[in-house]
């Protein structure tokens, strides 16, 4: 099952990582990634149920999109549809897995990891994951999918229909696909769905923000500087537009307009500003700015960026393989970013345009055209 990230019931439970002296600060690392602006991981639900640890913070949403899942007796068909609606960078995904992470025991539970597969594909590996090594049973636990933005989930849904009805008792079969997201309005799109739903948006409520402000002070104990984790800190704050347009602006006091560094911020800025969950290949980032040899680490993108890689992360892609990109810490960060670039530094979308698609024709020439 090549195309699903499964998270078993003893997920990250007698990890060799766990007996050996760096395991405090790969505990430190991890939450730091995560809180800075990176991809949730499993770890950090895991580490979270530690003692003398605070619990993941549990939004609002959260019991009713769990209860929206559970029980399953009361669905019609083995294949359903729930959709997530959010805002980009609210929590929308943290929130979904963090909803996997607790029924792991009741569930078969998967995230949908390549994004370039066919329908049929996917439906056949979730199928599978439903009946592996329980082919002679009369029932089966219950499937729960995650996807991200998937172009046509209604179709994917009828594809595993299919692939049930191939089985020999598909009234047996369960399966919830659970759809994230991400919006501009997610408020509006939940009124008009048809189908089950929860929307989230970037405001916090009172008991949200309380939850927030108690972590704060957990990492003001355990991390140096955890002001600089600046998703966590824009939550924190209650996605602020002043407090984003402060950390812009004194992180962009100084910036040299003439340099590539610039130009690849700018060409990250505006894919991170339009295009949800764009990001670049770490690659074709050294080679825009002009790093040679980065594998033998005497120069590093983060050191090349400086002081803008600090609005900036760097995370894993398994998509043809596992290779490294890059993208900005939040959306609302990249889109302030590019507000600065166009107002105060007179830069045009059209030569930021023009800079990337140069950029993409030289990818594609390459035969390097993972970058988004």
């Amino acid at each position: 099952m090549t195309i699903l990230d499964i998270l078993s019931e003893n997920e990250c439970e007698n990890i060799e990582i766990e007996t050996k002296d760096t395991f405090e600060e790969f505990k430190t690392n991890t939450e730091k990634d995560f809180y800075k602006g990176g991809q949730v991981t499993w770890w950090n639900f895991y580490l979270s149920e530690r003692p003398c640890c605070l619990p993941f913070i549990k939004r609002d949403k959260y019991e009713a999109l769990h209860n929206l899942i559970t029980p399953t007796e009361g669905y019609t068909s083995p294949c359903v549809i729930i959709h997530l609606f959010h805002h980009p960078g609210c929590g929308g995904t943290t929130l979904a897995m963090h909803v996997l992470w607790n029924l792991r025991c009741k569930f078969r539970c998967a995230i949908l990891k390549n994004t370039t597969v066919q329908n049929s594909e996917i439906a056949v590996q979730v199928t599978h994951l439903l009946t592996c090594g329980k082919e002679k049973q009369l029932s089966y636990s219950p499937v729960l999918l995650l996807v991200d933005n998937w172009e046509d989930v209604e179709d994917l849904q009828r594809c595993i229909l299919s692939a049930a009805n191939e089985k020999k008792k598909p009234e047996t079969l369960m399966v919830i696909i659970l759809n994230c997201e991400r919006l501009q309005i997610p408020a509006v799109n939940s009124r008009n769905s048809r189908l089950d739903n929860v929307f989230i948006i970037n405001k916090l409520s009172t008991k949200e923000q309380s939850f927030f402000e108690m972590k704060l002070k957990e990492l003001k104990g355990h991390h140096e500087k955890p002001e600089t984790f600046y998703a966590f800190m824009i939550m924190t704050n209650n996605f602020s537009e002043k407090y984003i347009e402060n950390l812009v602006r004194n992180t962009l006091k100084d910036l040299d307009t003439s340099r590539k560094e610039r130009q690849l911020f700018s060409l990250l800025a505006l894919l991170n500003t339009y295009v949800n969950g764009s990001y670049m290949a770490l690659s074709l980032c050294d080679e825009f700015v002009g790093i040679r040899n980065a594998l033998w680490g005497k120069e590093t993108l983060e050191d090349k960026m400086n002081p803008y890689s600090t609005l900036l992360i760097l995370f894993n892609i398994e998509e043809h393989g596992t290779y490294q990109a890059v993208w900005f810490l939040h959306q609302m960060i990249a889109s302030n970013c590019l507000k600065v670039l166009t107002g105060k530094h007179k830069l045009q979308l059209g030569e930021i345009t023009t800079n990337l698609l140069h950029c993409l024709f030289e990818a594609t020439a390459e035969g390097d055209v993972q970058f988004f």
